[in-house]
């Protein structure tokens, strides 16, 4: 019963932020939003909320919305990509370590599927993994945790995972704050 209730707060609390930031922005300008929280104040919320949301499958909205707004509201996007790519690499980094984890409860089965992954990602070059992380992070729509998940159950290595995860990450960002910036004017 408690997990169900925490379970339930925990969604009622991410309904409420979303809710919030609706609210925000139809009252609020960019500009305004920047204004009232301060620029240093704004880098500090980005960092939490990709740490703590991140570009995972459920609340990759909430990210790809504050560094819109923040980016319209006249913040660097270059240190936004810093920022936020940084906070986002830390939550990627728990889902591997959930995919590391997830090794102990799976079936069999799971893992002689995953097994020919796993074998077709030894036999690649050296630089292709990375490459392929860092082209998938960087300039793909889709949530992380598609990924980085899987690699964490696979066993590969963190080391070579971490450095194309975070250019990913860094770029994915300065790319959606440059769109939310110019890419307005394309369309309007």
């Amino acid at each position: 019963m408690k997990k169900k209730l925490k379970r339930y707060f925990i969604f009622v609390g991410f309904l409420i932020f979303i809710i919030i930031w609706i609210l925000i922005l139809n009252f609020m300008s960019p500009d305004r939003i920047v204004a009232k929280i301060g620029v240093g104040n704004s880098y500090i919320i980005l960092f939490l909320i990709s740490a703590i949301g991140g570009v995972s499958s459920v609340s990759a909205s909430s990210y790809y919305l504050a560094v819109s707004v923040f980016a319209s509201g006249g913040l660097n996007p270059i240190f936004l990509g810093l920022v936020g790519g940084v906070g986002v690499t830390i939550g990627d980094s728990l889902f591997f370590y959930l995919g590391k984890k997830g090794q102990g409860i799976s079936s069999k089965k799971i893992h002689e599927k995953t097994s020919k992954w796993k074998r077709w990602i030894n036999k690649s070059p050296k630089a292709f993994m990375p490459f392929l992380i860092y082209i998938y992070v960087g300039f793909t729509p889709a949530p992380n945790d598609l990924m980085t998940v899987p690699l964490g159950f696979m066993d590969y290595p963190y080391r070579r995972l971490i450095i194309p995860l975070l250019l990913g990450n860094i770029t994915a960002t300065v790319l959606i704050s440059y769109l939310s910036i110019y890419g307005v004017g394309l369309f309007f």
